[in-house]
């Protein structure tokens, strides 16, 4: 793979690694949908580059392997998911009214009034939390296929908090950034 094609790859990391931060910087559950789907999109947006940038011959199958790792591993799937529902418009990803709470996306947030006051009151699965921002993952559908939330990453347990998963997720592409600068101008490679 040649210089041009890994430094593409390292920019949209960087881009996602912005929107992770913006995420985490968040004070306002309002707009965490929007930066939720943002760091989504820059994700999937590096894998994506490093698919194209992996065409030699020791590249394209090491690309495989990353390809096969994203597919079987149950949070990186559950995350490409959560991307093709939020981008596509295929799962929930509009506000709708069910019971007490509103479903955006993949977490829960409801807006109560305490005296005059309106406050974003957060679900943690059954329970209430505020008013710190915490968002709830729920499962994904992407047309008929549904992806609970998993509880592992990479053979080990893992949070189900979208923070975690997003940080997770940040560093898988930070590790294949790095596997992936092997092959940057390799004459073995043959790309």
């Amino acid at each position: 793979m040649d210089k041009l094609h890994y430094q593409d790859a390292c920019d949209r990391a960087t881009i996602a690694k912005r929107k992770l931060e913006i995420l985490k910087a968040l004070s306002d559950p309002s707009g965490s949908r929007e930066a939720w789907g943002d760091f989504l999109l820059w994700s999937d947006a590096f894998y994506v580059g490093l698919e194209k940038m992996a065409t030699g011959r020791l590249s394209r199958p090491w690309f495989g392997k990353i390809k096969h790792i994203r597919r079987k591993d149950p949070l990186l799937q559950y995350m490409d998911q959560a991307r093709n529902a939020h981008q596509h418009g295929v799962g929930s990803t509009r506000a709708i009214k069910a019971d007490s709470k509103l479903r955006m996306g993949a977490f829960d947030i409801a807006a109560v009034k305490l005296g005059s006051q309106e406050v974003s009151k957060i679900y943690l699965g059954d329970d209430l939390v505020y008013p710190a921002v915490i968002i709830t993952l729920v499962a994904v559908r992407n047309y008929d296929q549904v992806y609970e939330v998993p509880e592992i990453h990479l053979d080990e347990p893992i949070s189900p908090q979208y923070l975690v998963f997003a940080e997770a997720q940040m560093r898988h592409i930070e590790t294949t950034l790095r596997a992936a600068s092997v092959f940057v101008d390799n004459p073995k490679d043959g790309s």
